[in-house]
């Protein structure tokens, strides 16, 4: 189902039994997030607006990070590997990600 993002950006997102994505892109920044989850939605959906809220939140950050080109979408893929693989596993392919 189509649904209207943020100011300045559009989104999409949908799913089954066992499928669900997410799509939005913020057109100030140029950020495509996309969120694939091979579990029920609202997974993805869920993934995807818990990220965009936390990031925006000037008052918690001083700042809104989710105007930080890049930022949503690393956040995302950290969380989601952490979601998904567990936490041993995220954070090893953080460490392996910057000894490279």
């Amino acid at each position: 189902a189509s649904r209207p993002a943020r100011a300045g950006g559009f989104g999409i997102a949908g799913g089954t039994a066992g499928a669900n994505a997410v799509l939005e892109t913020d057109l100030d920044t140029g950020d495509t997030i996309v969120v694939l989850s091979n579990l029920d939605p609202p997974s993805a959906e869920s993934l995807g607006r818990l990220v965009h809220e936390v990031c925006a939140d000037a008052a918690l950050w001083g700042a809104d990070l989710a105007a930080v080109p890049g930022f949503r979408e690393a956040v995302t893929d950290h969380l989601w590997r952490v979601r998904t693989e567990g936490v041993r596993a995220a954070l090893d392919h953080l460490l392996a990600a910057r000894a490279a």
